[in-house]
């Protein structure tokens, strides 16, 4: 077992001046993936488990952390260190100088934090409510993470909250390009917003399209681009607390939703829209994030039904997956294919073919109508926990993105059962959904 002496996780400012053999092992910056503080949250949820954060003052005046405190450093992802004391299960999740604690006995909670207490000066900021910017509620009913205080601070800094909220974030018929509109004299401001914007994808992945082609053009925005960002922005204000919920009741199961929309840049036009081999590449990395996945959840002591669930909108994809006889148009692609076959031979994948209109994926890589973009929100289980139910893109007026608007939230335990189940059923998905592209 590898045991964790507790070295000081160190923000790396020119990491890029560092030489090979000379100060390599200097800085350290344990910096969990979000990913991996989602889906330990989704476990802590479903298990009942407490979840606590912790900040250290002054990280970066701290040595190193000589006492073994016992913990197994996760071979996934570093940031996550596991124990199992007397039965107990405890997980610790570093993201530079601020720490999680997550498990379900209490003492040996305390027990930790006295023992990193006497090594380091640690503020213990209780059950979590706030980290990295997210607000936590928390109730019965399950966890919601929001950055709504984010998302006003930048709707702010844009000046739009007076401007008329929409509907959808980006219009399916508009496509970006490097040509339309002229430059922008300053391109500084554009920079700006949509680095503020691209944190918001963290509760939000809805957003995830529009920030991706928007951050493609950072280099040189053109007033198209701008013009483009300010109705994302509006369609941010139309619910500005608007995240993520996990639900106490989830039977953590994966389904997984993979497509692939190359084609639809006009810029780099790097294969063919729904060409078996940009569609081959999407459910091959599918695959493997599925393997990352399980050895995650396997480091939380949780173990995933198989087959997990693939599904799909191309069938040519699915054919060439469980067909080996089809493999010998695939050469460029012979071993990645021969990967995901295996993993299908062994049980652990399962492509199933679902209809277009039913693809949860393509709110990753394309703008979507009403219709179909509030149908994903519903089943990803996104919501605005502020405002309940969800926002379905009705005449909303700008009441929804004033700070001093009294809030009434899912997580709170005097919200009337009735508004708690309705938000429960627009926006809790019944089983772990997993989107890739």
């Amino acid at each position: 077992m590898e045991m964790l002496r507790g070295t000081k996780a160190r923000l790396v400012a020119n990491g890029f001046n560092q030489k090979e053999g000379i100060d390599y092992k200097e800085t350290l910056a344990l910096v969990a993936k979000m990913v991996t503080m989602r889906t330990l949250l989704v476990v802590a949820v479903d298990k009942g488990y407490r979840i606590e954060q912790l900040d250290i003052n002054n990280a970066l005046l701290h040595g190193d952390l000589h006492e073994e405190l016992g913990f197994k450093q996760s071979y996934v992802d570093t940031s996550l260190f596991t124990i199992t004391y007397h039965g107990s299960f405890t997980t610790i999740l570093v993201y530079v100088d601020d720490i999680l604690i997550v498990g379900k006995d209490p003492v040996f909670i305390s027990t930790i934090k006295k023992q990193l207490h006497t090594q380091l000066s640690i503020k213990d900021l209780g059950r979590l409510h706030y980290y990295l910017g997210i607000e936590f509620l928390r109730n019965s009913s399950g966890l919601s993470m929001t950055q709504r205080k984010h998302a006003l601070e930048l709707l702010e800094c844009a000046d739009v909250l007076d401007s008329k909220p929409i509907a959808t974030p980006m219009d399916p018929i508009i496509k970006l390009n490097s040509t339309d509109g002229y430059l922008l004299p300053d391109p500084s401001t554009y920079r700006t917003l949509v680095g503020k914007f691209l944190y918001l994808t963290i509760t939000r992945p809805n957003l995830s399209f529009a920030a991706q082609a928007l951050s493609q053009y950072s280099h040189s925005p053109r007033s198209s681009h701008f013009d483009v960002l300010m109705i994302v922005l509006r369609y941010i204000k139309l619910c500005p607390g608007q995240g993520l919920f996990f639900p106490t009741r989830n039977n953590l199961q994966f389904t997984t939703y993979c497509d692939s929309d190359w084609a639809s840049c006009v810029t780099t036009r790097r294969s063919v829209l729904g060409s078996p081999e940009a569609e081959d590449r999407a459910l091959i990395d599918n695959t493997c994030e599925i393997s990352w996945l399980k050895s995650l959840l396997l480091d939380l002591q949780v173990t995933i039904p198989t087959p997990s669930l693939i599904m799909y909108d191309n069938v040519s994809t699915i054919a060439l997956a469980n067909n080996p006889i089809h493999h010998a148009r695939t050469k460029h692609i012979k071993i990645d294919c021969n990967f995901v076959r295996d993993k299908i031979k062994q049980g652990h994948i399962s492509p199933c073919f679902v209809p277009s209109k039913f693809q949860l994926a393509d709110i990753l890589i394309k703008g979507l109508s009403r219709v179909l973009h509030y149908n994903c929100l519903s089943d990803l289980g996104i919501c605005d926990p502020y405002t309940l139910p969800t926002c379905g893109g009705d005449n909303v007026t700008t009441q929804t993105a004033n700070p001093n608007t009294p809030k009434v939230t899912a997580a709170d335990p005097n919200t009337p059962t009735a508004q708690v189940q309705h938000l429960q059923r627009q926006a809790t998905p019944s089983k772990m959904k997993i989107l890739l592209h």
